[in-house]
């Protein structure tokens, strides 16, 4: 009491600056640009450039993505996981002109590894969850750790993926306005579900992928493959070659990510092969 009486009016007059300070920064963290956050990215494991000029990146153990704009500041985190009624295990993203988001996801059984089912859920430009377009359920097969859906992509005012069956490859066509599902084209490939590993879409709608032994294929209807990439003859004794993480250039260049020759490669239409990112 002492010294509350001999010092009250210094005292009152720091709690007032105290308070003053925690005022004014309390109020700047609510002015402040989310924008300008600066954020670790975690785990990453796919990049999506988006047509309206954001990345999309999956991150955190495959149960978050991070948004960012034009000029690579941060914007958002769309979450998920186990408890996220939008997604639980993202896979890959795709993305039209007005900003809305197409996530391709798993949803893992109780064991968390096993597939239950695969989704294609849509966000909104400021990253809501929307709804289900599509799900593929793999009571059929087990629920082993495989896709079955693969490629998505946006082309021409709807998405396309690819269904890998086990006797064939299905490219499919999937209405966002409507839910209707088209099959495309149907390509043969006997043991499909257990051969091809990565898929993607070209611009004029043709379907490559990569087998489980690295090697890149264009898929023909009647099963006659064409080989762009043969992978056994890249590979040198220091470093072996598999191609994996397939995308289609706007031009027809077939990009994969050669995780034995640790290069980032890609197929001209010509059939030239260029190294984009090398080791040096």
């Amino acid at each position: 009491k002492a010294i509350w009486k001999k010092y009250r009016g210094a005292l009152c007059v720091l709690l007032a600056v105290l308070c003053g300070v925690t005022t004014l920064a309390g109020w700047g963290a609510l002015t402040l640009d989310p924008r300008s956050e600066t954020v670790y990215i975690g785990d990453p494991t796919a990049f999506h450039y988006g047509r309206d000029g954001k990345k999309y990146v999956i991150a955190n153990g495959s149960t978050s993505i991070l948004v960012l704009d034009q000029e690579n500041r941060y914007v958002r985190t769309i979450s998920g996981g186990k408890e996220s009624k939008g997604f639980y295990y993202a896979q890959t993203l795709a993305s039209d002109e007005a900003g809305n988001l197409y996530v391709h996801d798993r949803l893992l059984g109780d064991d968390g590894k096993s597939v239950e089912s695969e989704r294609i859920a849509v966000f909104d430009s400021s990253g809501t969850f929307v709804d289900f377009l599509y799900e593929e359920d793999h009571g059929e097969t087990g629920g082993e750790n495989r896709n079955r859906v693969m490629g998505l992509t946006w082309r021409d005012g709807a998405l396309y993926f690819v269904r890998v069956g086990m006797s064939r490859l299905d490219l499919q066509r999937l209405d966002t306005e409507t839910g209707e599902l088209t099959q495309v084209a149907a390509y043969t490939y006997q043991g499909a579900y257990r051969f091809v590993m990565y898929c993607a879409i070209t611009p004029e709608l043709q379907v490559c992928f990569s087998d489980k032994y690295g090697s890149v294929w264009l898929a023909a209807e009647d099963g006659s493959h064409d080989c762009l990439y043969n992978a056994e003859e890249h590979g040198t004794e220091a470093f072996y070659s598999i191609a994996t993480n397939l995308a289609c250039g706007p031009d027809g260049s077939v990009y994969f990510n050669d995780v034995g020759q640790r290069e980032i490669r890609r197929v001209l239409p010509d059939g030239a092969l260029e190294t984009v990112v090398g080791r040096g």
